[in-house]
């Protein structure tokens, strides 16, 4: 293109694979779940991330730092700016590749809540060594997101690797602040059968993504075999815009994207039964994550094969047993709207974004049993601690939704410690960092 004069087709071939490598990346980072990583998938946003160098790295952190800021002002908590106008990241704020880092350490730590109980202890402590280690070649900021996990300091304290902390230190708000002088005391916060317990909590946890990933590979190579014996045609006009790769490196699910200049299309999956009630040509609705703003698509495509790993499912909403096939549908009205990620509903109206009605809590309150029952603490009638059973929805990643089991004038209680247990006396506190003061 340059010896035939086109500078301008250049520069924009060249602005517009910056800008898919950028989305990638981002795309990758924001499918990592800090509670149940996945290590195939971490090390690839990792290297990622590495791979964009440092100018576009720090064009990616930009990105994210002013997403971020955008967030909080829409949540009426606006970041403060300096004297030239320039936003602020609050305390303990991370960007994309601190993230990265810290998420390695909480991998690891991960990996050795999943070592079986008949492994040697030389072997168990050589790991956690290894995520000792690599806590301390963290930052402040970062070493405060990964030991905000109450299990995390209290296996390396009774393990001899923790040094106990400055009481001024302070966690996120997300872990609800620090846990005052009694935590750090001379006795340890939990005894050895809460500490298993919290590990069994961790295992089943870690248990559910193995076989996610498995079912992944299975749906990979299922898809390996279609794109060998078929020839795929596109149904629908437009610019091929990206060609994936057959050497499993693409984390996309396409091998070759087309981009149609009429509009946006919306990306989901309807089960097999909603498959015999919706055909093309009908109308369903949606609604963007990020900003709220709905919106109405035509369905347009219906894949003819199944979609096993559940790629595009809502997080606990869908029948895990029944198949579900990805279809497109073009947004009528695309004002407002770009790319990214959206809840699609099969029906002409969405629910509202903020429904009232929603109880969400932060995932560390929600504890499960042996046999997947899902529970909470919370103040009984009798002014006393009670289990209460409850069931969810929507994993957000940090908090879940409660949808049967609880009312908002509830009183919820920190589910870890020795003397959590039904019968307990209660002590009402406006935040949980309260209770250990």
């Amino acid at each position: 293109l340059t010896e035939q004069g086109k500078e301008i087709q250049v520069t924009q071939l060249k602005q517009s694979y910056k800008e898919l490598c950028l989305l990638y990346t981002k795309a990758l980072f924001e499918r990592l779940d800090p509670s149940a990583l996945d290590p195939a998938l971490l090390q690839k946003a990792t290297d990622t991330y590495d791979l964009l160098g440092p100018k576009w790295q720090q064009e990616l952190e930009k990105r994210w730092k002013q997403e971020q800021a955008d967030l909080a002002e829409q949540s009426g908590q606006p970041w403060k700016k300096n004297k030239k106008g320039k936003l602020v990241a609050p305390e303990g704020f991370l960007g994309v590749g601190d993230t990265l880092a810290a998420y390695q350490v909480m991998q690891k730590f991960q990996e050795y809540l999943a070592l079986p109980p008949d492994t040697p202890e030389d072997e168990k402590y050589n790991l956690l060594w290894d995520v000792w280690s690599a806590y301390q070649e963290l930052g402040d900021a970062q070493k405060a997101y990964v030991s905000a996990d109450p299990l995390f300091v209290e296996i390396l304290r009774q393990n001899g690797l923790w040094e106990d902390l400055e009481p001024e230190t302070e966690f996120p708000d997300y872990w609800g602040g620090d846990f005052g002088d009694d935590y750090w005391g001379d006795e340890p916060m939990y005894t050895a059968e809460e500490l298993q317990e919290m590990i069994r909590d961790k295992e089943q946890e870690i248990k559910s993504c193995e076989l996610d990933i498995r079912q992944s590979e299975l749906d990979l190579k299922q898809k390996q075999r279609i794109v060998d014996g078929k020839v795929v045609k596109s149904t629908m006009e437009g610019t091929v815009v990206s060609i994936g790769g057959m050497d499993g490196q693409s984390d996309e699910d396409y091998f070759l994207k087309v981009a149609n200049e009429a509009g946006l299309y919306a990306k989901g999956a309807m089960s097999e039964l909603s498959l015999q009630q919706l055909n093309v040509g009908d109308t369903i609705s949606g609604m963007m994550t990020m900003n709220g703003i709905q919106f109405t698509a035509v369905i347009k495509e219906v894949s003819e094969y199944p979609d096993s790993g559940g790629s595009y499912m809502s997080y606990g909403q869908e029948n895990t047993n029944a198949s579900y096939y990805p279809f497109y549908a073009l947004i009528d009205d695309t004002e407002g709207l770009e790319e990214g990620e959206a809840e699609i509903y099969l029906s002409e109206t969405a629910p509202s974004m903020g429904d009232d009605s929603a109880i969400y809590l932060e995932n560390f309150y929600v504890r499960s049993e042996p046999d997947g029952r899902t529970y909470v603490y919370k103040k009984g009638d009798d002014g006393n601690l009670a289990k209460q059973y409850v069931k969810t929805g929507k994993n957000t990643g940090y908090s879940m939704e409660i949808t049967e089991g609880l009312e908002f004038s509830d009183m919820i209680a920190f589910p870890y410690g020795k003397n959590v247990k039904e019968g307990a006396k209660t002590k009402e506190v406006d935040r949980l960092q309260d209770a250990y003061m």
